[in-house]
């Protein structure tokens, strides 16, 4: 087609720049019994987000092994980084076998949820897994 101009684009959508990351500060935790665990989330990125946090039991069970936590993390735009309520940890008396539970960081109000390169988490069903 002689003297005629095209203009061909291609435009990606890349998420808004405002846009929070949520993510767990450390991979991977061992604590004994009778010990308090201090977990962190980082937001990494502008703008303000929530992200919900919660428990779950795997050998160790909550109320027994553990204490069962779950909530919401609010972060301001100018926050990068909150601790999760303290996490205690009992002694059954029984054993000393490693026990195991996990942490899930889920439904973020803004963003999304994303992994460290040094972290050791699995991402299923849209939630980000803490495994302790």
């Amino acid at each position: 087609m002689a003297g005629a101009w095209w203009l061909l684009s291609t435009f990606i959508l890349l998420g808004q720049a405002s846009d929070p990351v949520f993510r767990f500060e450390t991979g991977s935790f061992e604590v004994g019994e009778n010990d308090t665990l201090l977990v962190r989330v980082q937001k990494i990125g502008p703008g303000a987000g929530s992200v919900h946090y919660a428990t779950v039991d795997g050998t160790a069970l909550a109320g027994w092994h553990y204490e069962a936590r779950e909530g919401w993390l609010h972060f301001l735009s100018v926050e990068t980084n909150k601790t999760l309520p303290f996490i205690r940890t009992g002694n059954d008396f029984l054993t000393n076998e490693p026990r195991r539970f996990t942490i899930v960081l889920s439904d973020p109000s803004a963003g999304s949820l994303g992994e460290g390169e040094r972290q050791l988490l699995r991402q299923y069903a849209g939630s980000l897994l803490l495994e302790i």
